[in-house]
């Protein structure tokens, strides 16, 4: 994990995020750091990296970006549906950190380098952010070709999406986003998840039924 800070100007709202990472890295993740009353916090001081780091153990993050590729980009939507851009908005000195996964199968020590750039908007933009919801407490019980878990979340009132995808483990051969019974996302790749983007100007008002999700594992293991 590497500790970095937004600059002290702003608020910005970013339209783009672009990413590129070198093998052996499997993904990184960019989250914005809080205390559990949403105030921001700085976990470590900025420049600070810390191999073998827990990515919430200090407080709480919100997500803001992913990357499974060597070579990736979020851009956000260019359209509120009324001629406004989407924008990611970040505080003024905002407390940042950077989630690299680097896998090293080999007895020799590795180099490897991750770069992260942020685009900021430079007029007036609409507000988003992400709906996050996560199960830590899944067992799956030994020797099982299929064990699925199944969770429904409410969805905040007049709130819409322009993106949805999953996140799971290796163990994982389907997972999905359901709303009232409708597949919106269904995929069976863990290591590259599906993603299900919605254009203006409705994108995707979840019904009173919620956000459902389902994760269905194969455990080949004795163990669960």
């Amino acid at each position: 994990c590497y500790f970095s800070r937004a600059p002290d100007t702003g608020p910005m709202g970013i339209r783009k995020w672009t990413s590129s990472m070198d093998a052996p890295m499997h993904h990184l993740i960019v989250y914005a750091t809080y205390d559990d009353e949403w105030m921001p916090l700085e976990r470590r001081p900025a420049g600070t990296l810390v191999k073998g780091c827990v990515e919430h153990e200090d407080g709480y993050g919100a997500w803001l970006y992913a990357a499974h590729a060597p070579r990736e980009r979020l851009v956000l939507p260019a359209d509120d549906g009324g001629g406004i851009p989407l924008g990611m908005e970040i505080m003024p000195g905002q407390p940042l950190l950077l989630q690299m996964y680097v896998s090293n199968p080999t007895e020799a020590p590795v180099t490897t380098t991750a770069t992260l750039q942020a685009e900021a908007l430079t007029g007036a933009y609409t507000r988003t952010a992400t709906y996050q919801t996560t199960n830590i407490s899944i067992a799956i019980p030994p020797g099982v070709a299929a064990h699925t878990v199944t969770q429904t979340c409410a969805v905040p009132p007049g709130v819409r999406f322009w993106r949805l995808s999953t996140r799971t483990h290796r163990y994982a051969i389907e997972s999905r986003i359901e709303d009232a019974g409708l597949p919106l996302v269904v995929t069976t790749d863990w290591n590259q998840p599906e993603v299900a983007t919605f254009a203006p100007p409705d994108f995707h008002p979840f019904s009173p039924a919620g956000l459902t999700y389902s994760c269905t594992y194969a455990n080949p293991t004795g163990s669960p």
